[in-house]
């Protein structure tokens, strides 16, 4: 269980025999994860940060749903998503940030959103399932959603960003094959294999 100690802060209600998992940490000693527990007769989680003083905060979560936190950074904001299971149909991803959270749209006849990056300046990426029901890589920033491999039938899923728009994740190709991918608003979505010097025939 990633912090016992915080049993107190919690309160018993929110910290029985479950499972407790930290996800991620910043600059400021911050750190971000979600407890399990019981409530009408299901297992939901909830996002909690710790903050650098050790002080345990458990986030709101919508009503009748749990919520898994996915990324926290440097200027203390933090990434969440709500109903907890793999590629939900109904998730959201919200980013947290001075006390209220902003949930992340998708696209339009879109549904589930899930978010599993978050960058310093805010923006976010991860998947979401389009109109046609297929999964794709997004990048969210300036109040906007972009699919990261438009016209494109194939799966792909974002896992990472930085600072300077460059996004990395796995996607498959017109083979079917799982290879590793990155995205930048110039070059767009490329298979890293074709970035990489006499890499002829490898799948990374």
């Amino acid at each position: 269980r990633a912090w016992a100690m915080h049993l107190g802060n919690f309160g018993a209600a929110h910290w029985p025999d479950y499972e407790s998992c930290a996800v991620a940490v910043n600059a400021r000693g911050q750190v971000a994860g979600h407890v399990a527990f019981e409530a009408e007769g299901r297992i939901r989680r909830r996002v909690f940060v710790v903050n650098a003083r050790n002080e345990a905060i458990l986030l709101p979560a919508p009503t009748g749903t749990g919520s898994c936190a996915a990324a926290l950074n440097d200027e203390g904001a933090v990434l969440f998503n709500t109903h907890c299971g793999p590629f939900e149909l109904n998730s959201e991803a919200v980013v947290w940030r001075h006390g209220a959270g902003t949930v992340i749209p998708g696209l339009p006849g879109g549904t589930g959103v899930w978010g599993t990056a978050l960058t310093r300046a805010g923006s976010v990426a991860g998947r979401l399932i389009t109109a046609s029901g297929g999964i794709r890589a997004f990048w969210h920033e300036g109040g906007k959603t972009y699919d990261l491999n438009p016209g494109v039938g194939y799966q792909s899923e974002a896992l990472a960003a930085s600072d300077d728009r460059v996004v990395v994740g796995r996607m498959l190709d017109q083979h079917g094959r799982r290879q590793a991918f990155r995205w930048t608003p110039a070059d767009g979505l490329r298979p890293l294999a074709d970035l990489v010097t006499e890499a002829t025939g490898w799948v990374l």
